[in-house]
């Protein structure tokens, strides 16, 4: 008998392991970021679009902890990598390939997703290095049979920028091109909506009452948005307070 058509309900995201993969990680993002967790009462968690954009993909870690200096020119020879550990092994998998002050880290994955749909490959939400910054790319890896690269920008000549091991370098998020492209952008007065013009004035005015109420303690805030909740209190069954992404499971054993 012929094999079962594959299970194609759910989409899927598949790393083949192309290279040495020891030490490397991938992993669901957390909605946690030690900036945020600073902050008294953990303030910055009550703005539920930063958290929800903190864990919307799966995250990279890198495999070494290393130091990496750009010394201003544009050629691989001008940024200097030291290494925690195993030089020889990672200098051939994390380098300066581009030159221009570019740190390159050679996944050791090739990346499959169902047709129609790319990965946007990107640095960790909300979370900084300082001296340098992460490089955006989408990678249509819906059909592609090559592998591709995690690149960061090295922004101040001479200035030394650490990655730890499990450093999150790179966030993997799935998305749709054709969804991008077919979406018609408008700008409408907001009455050409008359329900939603009506909602938002409530809520303005709702809200304008809360900020400016007198006797309102520093750690009182409103949740509305936080419990998917509108100002008369109905509920929306479609709004996500945290996502859970599922962790990438290893191959079969026999």
């Amino acid at each position: 008998m012929p094999d079962a058509a594959p299970n194609t309900d759910s989409p899927t995201l598949t790393a083949y392991v192309v290279g040495n993969d020891d030490a490397w990680a991938i992993e669901p993002a957390s909605p946690r970021r030690r900036w945020m967790d600073e902050f008294a009462d953990g303030f910055p968690y009550r703005c539920l679009p930063l958290s929800i954009a903190n864990q919307c993909g799966w995250v990279v870690r890198c495999p070494v902890g290393l130091t990496a200096t750009w010394y201003g020119g544009n050629q691989a020879r001008d940024v200097r990598i030291a290494f925690d550990a195993d030089t020889e092994r990672f200098r051939h998998e994390i380098t300066s390939h581009f030159g221009g002050g570019v740190l390159t880290f050679t996944l050791p994955w090739l990346f499959r997703t169902p047709p129609g749909v790319s990965l946007y490959v990107r640095g960790l939400p909300n979370a900084f290095v300082q001296g340098a910054r992460a490089l955006d790319a989408i990678v249509e890896t819906d059909w592609a049979p090559m592998t591709f690269t995690m690149n960061w920008r090295l922004t101040d000549a001479s200035r030394s920028v650490r990655f730890d091991k499990g450093h999150a370098i790179a966030l993997l998020m799935p998305i749709r091109l054709d969804l991008v492209e077919a979406t018609e952008a408008r700008i409408r007065p907001l009455d050409d909506d008359p329900a939603l013009a009506a909602e938002y004035r409530e809520w303005a005015d709702y809200r304008r009452g809360f900020i400016h109420r007198k006797d309102r303690a520093p750690s009182e805030w409103q949740k509305d948005y936080m419990m998917g909740r509108h100002v008369d209190g109905r509920t929306e069954a479609s709004h996500k307070s945290r996502l859970k992404l599922a962790p990438f499971e290893g191959p079969t054993q026999e």
